[in-house]
């Protein structure tokens, strides 16, 4: 047993659990067949999207080429729409001021986003922003909080839509976690904050945010008992965290270094990656893969690398999927690993390029890549197949 980070140890992981021993006897069993996966692109070509995600059929994103704007894409037709574009808007939630939809976010029939100010430094100072929230069975679309400064991304689970509001009064900052119910039709405070506190994923009544109280530790705080687990110690970032049920998958990175400014000096670099799974409940955590990675050069592009790094995992249920790069010399090369917990079986993706922000919902893996193409994968086949262990190259 360890704990995420050594200022917490004593607080939260001083002793073994059963969430520990019993993930430790699964990860252990002889690995046995697993999916193959079919691979193909969403995103139009001559498109650029970021900021994905996914729920049952559907999937939105925001786009930056060639409109600006929240896009709507069916995984099963590749159908895709325009849920809002900056250089449209509406005429019953947009404002005559210029502003750009932000990171989206989808729960089944709902999906959400901000409308944060443009480039006009007037609405920079006044930090008037909007929550939008579209129900996608409809076709409607309600502005459900506006006016404030919002902290990054909207999230939404179920019938509960969660922000980060921020307050500025000269140089102290106040933070504030709002939720919305959909079913109530109305929004109020969960926690208040003194500092900035950051939102990251959030499922059922957890919610997942750097807490600026706790030195910005990574915290999982239950919306509706406020209960907390404490996941990582300070400087990390909570969108690493993948929540699923009771657990939360997360790729912890150190990256230690020596580099110079003077021209043509030596840099070295080294990274140490693992992938462990934490326990909400009582915050017991388990390593599931680890990895190093070294190099030195005496430049940006004359770097030698060797070894692995991990990087963007995802959890759904019994499925766990992380990013490996592998490094050798001027050779590289980037998978997709997706492990069945239950027994330790695993498949690989092999990707050309640079792979991120990956997600996985309802067993379909969807990523982006480093041009800003989306891909989508899909199993293809039962676990007994004896051709599951093959890797689909995209």
């Amino acid at each position: 047993m360890r704990s995420p980070e050594r200022y917490f140890s004593t607080a939260i992981l001083s002793k073994r659990n059963l969430f520990a021993c019993i993930i430790a006897l699964i990860v252990l069993i002889s690995p046995g067949a697993a999916d193959p996966w079919e691979v193909t692109r969403l995103s139009p070509q001559e498109d650029v999207w970021d900021e994905v995600a996914i729920s049952g059929d559907r999937l939105v994103a925001r786009a930056s080429l060639p409109t600006e704007g929240i896009v709507l894409c069916s995984l099963s037709t590749g159908e895709c729409q325009y849920l809002d574009r900056e250089t449209e808007g509406f005429e019953n939630i947009t404002p005559r001021e210029r502003y750009s939809p932000g990171p989206p976010d989808i729960s089944g029939n709902y999906a959400v986003w901000l409308r944060t100010p443009g480039d006009e430094p007037e609405n920079f100072t006044t930090g008037r922003g909007r929550v939008v929230l579209a129900d996608l069975v409809n076709g409607t679309q309600q502005v459900i909080d506006e006016g404030h400064r919002y902290d990054g991304r909207v999230r939404i689970a179920g019938d509960r839509v969660c922000w980060m509001e921020r307050e500025h009064a000269g140089a102290a900052v106040t933070s504030t976690l709002r939720v919305y119910g959909i079913r109530e039709g109305r929004a109020w405070s969960v926690k208040t904050f003194n500092g900035s506190a950051v939102l990251g994923n959030i499922e059922g009544d957890r919610a997942i945010y750097m807490n600026p109280e706790q030195k910005n530790a990574v915290v999982a705080l239950n919306i509706t008992d406020g209960s907390e687990v404490v996941l990582s110690g300070p400087g990390r970032n909570p969108d690493d965290f993948s929540i699923s049920g009771v657990c939360v998958l997360w790729a912890k990175k150190d990256i230690n270094g020596r580099f110079s400014k003077k021209p043509g000096a030596l840099q070295k670099i080294s990274t140490d990656s693992l992938l462990s799974l934490i326990s909400l409940p009582d915050g017991g955590i388990i390593d599931l893969a680890a990895a190093s990675l070294s190099g030195e050069g005496r430049g940006p592009g004359d770097f030698v690398m060797n070894g692995a790094d991990l990087g963007s995992a995802a959890i759904e249920g019994d499925r766990a999927a992380w990013v490996l790069r592998e490094y050798a010399g001027q050779n590289r090369s980037s998978a997709i690993v997706v492990r069945r917990i239950s027994d330790g079986a695993e498949s690989r993706i092999i990707r050309n390029g640079t792979v991120r922000a990956l997600t996985i919902a309802d067993g379909r893996l969807v990523w982006q890549e480093s041009a800003g193409q989306v891909y989508l994968a899909v199993p293809t086949a039962s676990p007994d197949d004896p051709f599951c262990k093959m890797a689909m190259r995209g």
